[in-house]
């Protein structure tokens, strides 16, 4: 069993950012990503006494990222958040 995938993964495409493209890491935006990493922690398969976690978020690199790792259907955006507390 692979241990947080989500968080890993958004890592992973943070550091080929640079490598593979005109990406200035540098750039005081930048340390946004560590904030996304540390968020990623929290989407993804996670449950608190059998109750399933929602990340909500609009972050296209963290819905993408949960999404790549089979953890889309936890991460929704504020309206599907609102739909869902509708329901």
């Amino acid at each position: 069993m692979e241990v947080f995938p989500e968080p890993i993964s958004l890592f992973k495409s943070v550091l080929e950012y640079p490598v593979n493209s005109e990406f200035n890491i540098s750039e005081k935006s930048r340390a946004n990503f560590i904030w996304d990493i540390a968020l990623m922690f929290s989407a993804g398969k996670n449950k608190i006494d059998n109750c399933k976690l929602y990340f909500v978020t609009s972050d296209k690199a963290i819905i993408k990222t949960a999404v790549a790792n089979n953890s889309g259907c936890y991460v929704l955006s504020f309206n599907e958040y609102l739909e869902y507390l509708n329901s």
